[in-house]
């Protein structure tokens, strides 16, 4: 699978999985927003599975700036972490998503 291949994987892949669409997902929004929450995990994913970089990424899924995306990544990170500050539930998603998108 090529690099553009499994971006739109990754993104289809979690829009369906979600339950929203690529429109809604690259929608600029706030942060009070359903889907924003959803938007983060796609951001690690993204980062992780492929070669994006920050400003890809941000582009692949409504961000304004890059800087954005990089704050939601290492938020991302602190709750996926196995540290006292992890969340489980947000490890249970990540996980059932990466399932999802057989990754």
């Amino acid at each position: 699978m090529t690099q553009p291949e499994k971006i739109e994987h990754i993104l289809n892949g979690g829009c369906e999985y979600f339950g929203i669409t690529r429109e809604e997902l690259t929608k600029k929004i706030g942060a009070k927003s359903k889907i924003w929450h959803k938007k983060i995990y796609l951001v690690m994913i993204l980062n992780e599975y492929t070669i994006c970089d920050m400003r890809d990424i941000a582009d692949c899924v409504g961000y304004k700036r890059p800087e954005n995306a990089a704050y939601h990544l290492k938020r991302m990170k602190e709750e996926l972490s196995e540290d006292m500050y992890g969340c489980a539930k947000t490890k249970m998603i990540y996980n059932e998503l990466l399932k999802y998108l057989e990754l």
